[in-house]
Protein backbone atom coordinates (compact mmCIF):
# COMPACT_ATOMS: atom_id res chain seq x y z
CA UNK A 1 0.00 0.00 0.00
CA UNK A 2 1.35 3.36 -0.52
CA UNK A 3 1.62 5.79 2.21
CA UNK A 4 -0.29 9.18 2.27
CA UNK A 5 2.16 12.11 2.39
CA UNK A 6 -0.63 14.59 3.32
CA UNK A 7 -0.86 16.35 6.25
CA UNK A 8 -3.86 17.11 8.03
CA UNK A 9 -3.60 19.62 10.98
CA UNK A 10 -6.48 21.06 13.05
CA UNK A 11 -6.90 24.44 14.07
CA UNK A 12 -9.45 26.01 16.76
CA UNK A 13 -11.04 28.95 15.35
CA UNK A 14 -10.76 32.00 17.09
CA UNK A 15 -13.28 35.03 18.07
CA UNK A 16 -10.65 37.35 16.78
CA UNK A 17 -10.36 35.09 13.72
CA UNK A 18 -13.45 35.94 12.53
CA UNK A 19 -15.51 38.33 10.22
CA UNK A 20 -19.11 40.48 10.73
CA UNK A 21 -21.36 37.30 9.22
CA UNK A 22 -19.79 34.87 11.83
CA UNK A 23 -17.09 32.67 9.54
CA UNK A 24 -13.37 32.90 10.16
CA UNK A 25 -12.10 36.18 7.68
CA UNK A 26 -10.68 34.03 3.98
CA UNK A 27 -7.08 35.68 5.09
CA UNK A 28 -6.60 33.79 8.73
CA UNK A 29 -8.15 30.62 6.88
CA UNK A 30 -5.14 30.92 4.29
CA UNK A 31 -2.65 31.63 7.12
CA UNK A 32 -3.43 28.58 8.70
CA UNK A 33 -3.50 26.43 5.03
CA UNK A 34 0.04 28.19 4.81
CA UNK A 35 0.89 26.76 8.08
CA UNK A 36 -0.21 23.06 7.47
CA UNK A 37 1.59 23.49 4.20
CA UNK A 38 4.86 23.97 5.81
CA UNK A 39 4.20 21.33 7.95
CA UNK A 40 3.63 18.75 4.94
CA UNK A 41 6.81 20.88 2.83
CA UNK A 42 8.85 19.33 6.29
CA UNK A 43 8.77 16.03 4.78
CA UNK A 44 11.28 16.74 2.27
CA UNK A 45 12.85 19.30 4.31
CA UNK A 46 11.95 22.27 2.03
CA UNK A 47 9.48 23.82 4.93
CA UNK A 48 10.33 27.57 5.45
CA UNK A 49 12.84 27.37 8.32
CA UNK A 50 15.03 24.75 6.29
CA UNK A 51 14.55 26.51 3.14
CA UNK A 52 16.29 29.99 5.03
CA UNK A 53 19.52 27.33 5.65
CA UNK A 54 19.76 27.00 2.28
CA UNK A 55 18.98 31.03 1.33
CA UNK A 56 16.03 29.56 -0.16
CA UNK A 57 12.05 30.56 -0.06
CA UNK A 58 8.63 30.00 -0.95
CA UNK A 59 7.20 32.31 -3.56
CA UNK A 60 3.14 31.98 -3.99
CA UNK A 61 2.31 32.78 -7.28
CA UNK A 62 -1.39 31.84 -7.88
CA UNK A 63 -4.31 30.45 -5.43
CA UNK A 64 -7.90 28.79 -7.01
CA UNK A 65 -9.93 28.37 -4.18
CA UNK A 66 -13.76 26.75 -3.98
CA UNK A 67 -16.20 26.84 -1.18
CA UNK A 68 -19.02 24.86 -1.39
CA UNK A 69 -20.61 25.39 2.34
CA UNK A 70 -19.99 28.44 4.96
CA UNK A 71 -16.51 28.74 6.58
CA UNK A 72 -15.96 27.91 9.66
CA UNK A 73 -17.34 30.13 13.42
CA UNK A 74 -15.18 30.81 16.38
CA UNK A 75 -15.27 27.83 18.41
CA UNK A 76 -14.97 25.38 15.64
CA UNK A 77 -12.12 23.34 14.59
CA UNK A 78 -10.85 23.99 11.26
CA UNK A 79 -9.27 20.96 9.79
CA UNK A 80 -6.23 21.46 6.71
CA UNK A 81 -5.45 18.66 4.34
CA UNK A 82 -2.55 20.03 2.41
CA UNK A 83 -0.21 17.91 -0.11
CA UNK A 84 1.60 18.51 -3.18
CA UNK A 85 0.17 17.64 -6.12
CA UNK A 86 2.67 17.79 -8.88
CA UNK A 87 5.62 19.96 -10.85
CA UNK A 88 5.12 21.93 -13.71
CA UNK A 89 8.34 23.09 -15.35
CA UNK A 90 9.74 25.17 -11.67
CA UNK A 91 6.32 25.66 -10.50
CA UNK A 92 5.14 23.53 -7.68
CA UNK A 93 1.89 22.50 -6.71
CA UNK A 94 -0.29 22.15 -3.80
CA UNK A 95 -3.74 21.03 -2.44
CA UNK A 96 -5.69 22.06 0.28
CA UNK A 97 -9.04 20.38 1.28
CA UNK A 98 -11.10 22.61 4.44
CA UNK A 99 -13.30 20.37 6.61
CA UNK A 100 -15.57 21.96 9.76
CA UNK A 101 -15.13 20.10 12.62
CA UNK A 102 -14.17 16.70 11.58
CA UNK A 103 -13.21 15.04 8.10
CA UNK A 104 -16.21 13.83 6.47
CA UNK A 105 -17.44 14.26 2.57
CA UNK A 106 -20.22 16.52 4.25
CA UNK A 107 -18.35 18.37 6.65
CA UNK A 108 -16.19 19.74 3.75
CA UNK A 109 -16.44 23.61 2.77
CA UNK A 110 -13.95 24.15 0.87
CA UNK A 111 -10.63 22.97 -1.50
CA UNK A 112 -7.52 24.88 -3.33
CA UNK A 113 -5.17 24.74 -5.65
CA UNK A 114 -2.32 27.04 -5.20
CA UNK A 115 1.28 27.32 -7.40
CA UNK A 116 4.62 28.33 -6.26
CA UNK A 117 8.12 28.34 -6.90
CA UNK A 118 11.31 28.25 -5.17
CA UNK A 119 13.48 31.44 -5.26
CA UNK A 120 16.65 32.95 -3.58
CA UNK A 121 16.01 34.52 -0.02
CA UNK A 122 17.96 36.78 -0.54
CA UNK A 123 17.15 38.36 -3.87
CA UNK A 124 13.82 36.56 -5.14
CA UNK A 125 15.30 35.18 -7.95
CA UNK A 126 13.59 31.44 -9.37
CA UNK A 127 15.73 28.49 -8.80
CA UNK A 128 15.06 25.39 -10.73
CA UNK A 129 13.48 23.11 -8.29
CA UNK A 130 16.25 20.11 -8.45
CA UNK A 131 18.24 22.87 -6.66
CA UNK A 132 16.32 22.43 -3.34
CA UNK A 133 14.92 19.20 -3.66
CA UNK A 134 14.72 15.67 -5.19
CA UNK A 135 12.65 15.27 -7.64
CA UNK A 136 12.04 11.84 -7.71
CA UNK A 137 11.29 11.88 -3.95
CA UNK A 138 8.71 14.86 -4.64
CA UNK A 139 7.25 13.11 -7.40
CA UNK A 140 6.58 10.00 -5.41
CA UNK A 141 5.14 12.37 -2.62
CA UNK A 142 3.07 13.95 -4.76
CA UNK A 143 -1.38 12.90 -4.93
CA UNK A 144 -1.62 10.43 -7.44
CA UNK A 145 -5.21 11.21 -8.09
CA UNK A 146 -4.93 14.85 -8.89
CA UNK A 147 -1.51 15.59 -10.17
CA UNK A 148 -3.45 15.26 -13.66
CA UNK A 149 -6.41 17.86 -12.43
CA UNK A 150 -3.56 20.91 -12.02
CA UNK A 151 -5.52 23.86 -13.45
CA UNK A 152 -5.40 27.48 -12.08
CA UNK A 153 -7.23 30.05 -13.78
CA UNK A 154 -5.72 32.74 -15.57
CA UNK A 155 -7.09 36.45 -15.00
CA UNK A 156 -6.99 39.05 -17.77
CA UNK A 157 -6.76 43.09 -16.07
CA UNK A 158 -9.44 43.67 -18.43
CA UNK A 159 -10.52 46.86 -16.24
CA UNK A 160 -11.04 50.34 -17.57
CA UNK A 161 -9.31 51.61 -14.71
CA UNK A 162 -10.26 55.43 -15.11
CA UNK A 163 -14.22 54.88 -14.95
CA UNK A 164 -13.38 51.85 -12.76
CA UNK A 165 -16.31 52.48 -9.53
CA UNK A 166 -14.34 51.45 -6.86
CA UNK A 167 -10.88 52.08 -6.12
CA UNK A 168 -8.89 53.48 -3.37
CA UNK A 169 -5.02 53.64 -2.08
CA UNK A 170 -3.03 51.87 0.63
CA UNK A 171 0.12 52.00 2.38
CA UNK A 172 2.00 49.16 3.16
CA UNK A 173 2.95 49.03 6.75
CA UNK A 174 4.48 47.35 9.07
CA UNK A 175 1.97 45.21 10.24
CA UNK A 176 1.85 44.14 6.78
CA UNK A 177 4.92 42.88 5.58
CA UNK A 178 6.69 39.36 5.91
CA UNK A 179 10.67 38.50 6.88
CA UNK A 180 11.14 39.24 3.33
CA UNK A 181 10.14 42.80 4.23
CA UNK A 182 7.31 42.44 1.33
CA UNK A 183 3.41 42.56 1.48
CA UNK A 184 1.96 39.21 2.91
CA UNK A 185 0.38 37.09 0.57
CA UNK A 186 -2.62 36.59 2.41
CA UNK A 187 -3.22 40.68 3.08
CA UNK A 188 -3.60 40.87 -0.91
CA UNK A 189 -6.37 38.80 -0.24
CA UNK A 190 -8.07 40.99 2.39
CA UNK A 191 -7.81 44.02 -0.04
CA UNK A 192 -9.36 42.55 -3.21
CA UNK A 193 -12.12 41.35 -0.67
CA UNK A 194 -12.14 44.96 0.66
CA UNK A 195 -12.48 46.30 -2.76
CA UNK A 196 -15.33 43.95 -3.93
CA UNK A 197 -17.02 44.92 -0.76
CA UNK A 198 -16.94 48.59 -1.29
CA UNK A 199 -18.16 48.24 -5.08
CA UNK A 200 -21.38 46.12 -3.91
CA UNK A 201 -21.65 48.60 -1.49
CA UNK A 202 -22.00 45.93 1.09
CA UNK A 203 -23.67 46.88 4.51
CA UNK A 204 -22.19 44.53 6.78
CA UNK A 205 -24.86 45.55 9.93
CA UNK A 206 -27.06 43.97 7.57
CA UNK A 207 -25.63 41.83 4.69
CA UNK A 208 -23.27 39.00 4.49
CA UNK A 209 -21.20 38.71 1.26
CA UNK A 210 -21.31 34.70 0.83
CA UNK A 211 -18.01 33.90 -1.14
CA UNK A 212 -18.38 30.89 -3.71
CA UNK A 213 -15.17 31.46 -5.82
CA UNK A 214 -11.57 33.20 -5.29
CA UNK A 215 -9.12 33.25 -7.93
CA UNK A 216 -5.41 35.29 -7.40
CA UNK A 217 -2.83 35.93 -9.49
CA UNK A 218 0.51 37.28 -7.57
CA UNK A 219 2.33 39.55 -10.42
CA UNK A 220 4.60 41.60 -8.63
CA UNK A 221 5.77 42.05 -5.08
CA UNK A 222 5.08 45.22 -2.80
CA UNK A 223 7.99 46.21 -0.17
CA UNK A 224 7.11 48.01 3.48
CA UNK A 225 6.29 51.89 2.55
CA UNK A 226 5.20 51.04 -1.05
CA UNK A 227 1.41 51.94 -1.95
CA UNK A 228 -0.89 49.98 -3.68
CA UNK A 229 -3.91 50.94 -6.00
CA UNK A 230 -6.75 48.88 -5.75
CA UNK A 231 -9.15 48.67 -8.62
CA UNK A 232 -12.45 46.73 -8.80
CA UNK A 233 -15.50 46.45 -10.93
CA UNK A 234 -18.12 44.23 -12.18
CA UNK A 235 -17.26 41.10 -14.76
CA UNK A 236 -19.03 42.11 -17.56
CA UNK A 237 -19.34 38.98 -18.58
CA UNK A 238 -19.94 37.11 -15.47
CA UNK A 239 -22.32 39.71 -13.55
CA UNK A 240 -21.99 37.66 -10.51
CA UNK A 241 -18.23 37.96 -10.45
CA UNK A 242 -16.10 41.08 -9.69
CA UNK A 243 -12.69 41.62 -10.47
CA UNK A 244 -9.84 43.35 -8.54
CA UNK A 245 -6.64 44.62 -9.94
CA UNK A 246 -3.77 45.82 -7.58
CA UNK A 247 -1.26 48.09 -9.14
CA UNK A 248 1.81 49.85 -7.80
CA UNK A 249 1.48 53.06 -6.63
CA UNK A 250 0.75 55.59 -9.93
CA UNK A 251 1.75 53.66 -12.08
CA UNK A 252 0.98 50.53 -14.58
CA UNK A 253 2.89 47.86 -13.27
CA UNK A 254 0.33 45.13 -12.16
CA UNK A 255 0.88 43.62 -8.11
CA UNK A 256 -2.14 41.49 -8.69
CA UNK A 257 -5.19 40.52 -10.31
CA UNK A 258 -8.14 38.62 -8.51
CA UNK A 259 -11.63 37.37 -8.95
CA UNK A 260 -14.00 36.19 -6.90
CA UNK A 261 -17.51 34.82 -7.56
CA UNK A 262 -19.99 36.29 -4.85
CA UNK A 263 -23.54 36.07 -3.04
CA UNK A 264 -25.06 38.51 -0.79
CA UNK A 265 -27.79 37.68 1.99
CA UNK A 266 -29.38 39.57 5.09
CA UNK A 267 -28.11 38.79 8.02
CA UNK A 268 -29.60 36.54 10.55
CA UNK A 269 -29.42 36.90 14.64
CA UNK A 270 -27.43 33.62 14.39
CA UNK A 271 -24.66 35.78 12.43
CA UNK A 272 -23.67 37.57 15.13
CA UNK A 273 -20.67 36.41 16.79
CA UNK A 274 -21.48 37.16 19.96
Amino acid sequence: MKASYHSVETYRVMFQDCAPCGQIHLHRLMDYAQDCDDRNCLMLDIDSKSLREKNACWILIGNSLHFSALRPRAGDLLIVDSSSIGLDGIRLHRGNKYYRNRVSDDSLFGTATSGWILARADNHKPLRPAQVLDLDEFAAMSDPQVANKIELPRIKAEINHLPAPSRFNYLVGLGDVDMNTHLHNTHYIRLALDAASRLLKLDPHRQNLLLKVFHITYKAEVDYGQTLEIIADLDLDEPSCVKVVGKLGSSEVISFLAKLGYGIVDRIPEDNPA
